[in-house]
């Protein structure tokens, strides 16, 4: 897995939200790439953890400057 790009949303001292553009290889050699938003939050243990996952629409990943 590799991500490029980073647009930053909103974070509070407990959330992070971003976005950037993801692209994973498989063992067999197939390529996915899209682009993603990201939700982080800091548990009590203070780790930072994903909770939510958006595949981004290509428009909205255009939009954003994460595909060009």
């Amino acid at each position: 897995m590799k991500y490029d790009g980073f647009k930053l949303i909103s974070t509070t001292s407990s959330h992070i939200m971003l976005k950037t553009f993801e692209t994973v290889e498989a063992n067999e050699g197939t390529i996915n790439v899209q682009g993603i938003e990201l939700l982080l939050e800091k548990e009590d243990d203070g780790q930072w953890r994903l909770i939510q996952e958006r595949i981004l629409p290509a428009d909205e990943s255009m939009h954003d400057g994460l595909l060009h």
